[in-house]
């Protein structure tokens, strides 16, 4: 190749160099790659955020649960008691007291373990969770104009996912309340029948009592914990969530008359909010007493 070529070719190249300097160089305005970047990287904040309330929610349940195994052991000591004082034939109860001796050390053990490894996850999860508000923060930041309604999109895509954890946790509470509601049907039977034979079987009268503690226990549990009421609210959040999803979607029912993209999202993120907004109280009254729920009602 001739020399003068090169001579010519160096300068094209610095040019080229320059001018990819100034692209890569920050006082440039955003490119919509930049914009969808940011746009992406608040969805992605988003995301992980739900993710960790979703385990934060199932820690605190599972520590709710290690309790309630504690709480059962300990209130097994109700009926024993009661043999120990009634029962004129000593022996039988040697056998029961060290059972529910071993059961209630072991019982406690475990729960304290549990409740403990609980504690310690949660606390991660909150340290998890303030490294995602800012990461939120800083895509927040990044953000233009230009990105509000891949925003809008992108809330509408995690509505997806609220509307299956709703559906989860339907499924998990609806699954535990009807298997306390068979519990306490066939142990309210198994009394009727345990009272009725112990008239000709005189030490049937303690099974009969065992089992009705059993249900007892079980009605309280069910009572206390409200696993049908939480399914059916689940349910009809998810229900709700979904009806709106896909009427934004495919601009009909509410939608049908907003032409604008942007403020028809911006309509269905409102109701969205107000529907889990709606099943937030809803929760907060379960988890009161009768009267709180009777007088809070009033003054609504």
């Amino acid at each position: 190749m001739p020399p003068h070529e090169d001579e010519h070719d160096e300068p094209a190249e610095a040019a080229l160099e320059d001018l990819r300097d100034e692209e890569r160089s920050p006082s440039t305005p955003p490119t919509k790659e930049g914009a969808g970047a940011a746009a992406y990287d608040l969805a992605q904040a988003r995301f992980d955020l739900h993710e960790n309330r979703s385990k934060i929610d199932k820690e605190e349940l599972g520590k709710k649960y290690a309790w309630g195994i504690l709480l059962a052991t300990l209130s097994a000591w109700i009926p024993v008691g009661l043999l120990n004082t009634f029962q004129t034939h000593p022996a039988p109860l040697i056998w029961i007291n060290s059972v529910l001796a071993i059961l209630t050390v072991s019982a406690t053990a475990f729960s304290a373990w549990k409740i403990s490894r609980h504690n310690k996850k949660i606390a991660d999860l909150w340290i998890s969770r303030r490294k995602h508000r800012d990461a939120e923060k800083s895509a927040r930041i990044r953000l233009s104009e230009a990105a509000t309604v891949r925003v809008l999109w992108n809330y509408h895509s995690d509505i997806a996912i609220s509307i299956e954890d709703y559906r989860a946790g339907a499924s998990q509470h609806r699954k535990i309340g009807n298997w306390f509601q068979g519990f306490i049907i066939i142990a309210s039977v198994t009394v009727s029948l345990l009272v009725t034979a112990s008239g000709q079987f005189g030490n049937l009268q303690w099974a009969a009592v065992i089992a009705s503690f059993l249900v007892a226990s079980a009605t309280s549990l069910n009572g206390y914990f409200k696993f049908r009421e939480r399914g059916v609210n689940m349910q009809r959040a998810a229900d709700d969530l979904e009806y709106e999803y896909n009427s934004a979607e495919l601009s009909i029912n509410n939608y049908r008359n907003e032409k604008d993209e942007v403020e028809r999202l911006r309509n269905f993120a409102e109701k969205s909010e107000r529907i889990k907004l709606e099943q937030r109280k809803r929760e907060q009254q379960l988890e009161q007493s009768p009267q709180s729920r009777s007088s809070s009602g009033g003054e609504n």
